[in-house]
């Protein structure tokens, strides 16, 4: 399986977080032209996991969300 590293900014301080993706850079490159151009992301990345995706929109890591809200790494309130 190819992957692909994707660095981006956040989106709460741009501050740029890489993320690894199942995808070779090719198919990360017609992925995200096709939802750059309106489709939505769980069509274009139909093979990311929901965090992937969120990444791919946001920046933001699982484990940002998780401090932002108070979980800790099983999901769990803290």
């Amino acid at each position: 399986m190819e992957i692909y590293t994707y660095k981006r900014g956040n989106a709460f301080d741009n501050d740029i977080n890489e993320m690894v993706l199942p995808m070779s850079e090719l198919e990360f490159r017609l992925a995200h032209r096709e939802w750059s151009r309106g489709v939505l992301v769980q069509n274009a990345f139909t093979n990311l996991s929901i965090d992937e995706r969120e990444f791919v929109m946001t920046g933001i890591t699982p484990q940002m969300w998780n401090d932002m809200i108070g979980l800790d790494d099983d999901g769990d309130w803290v």
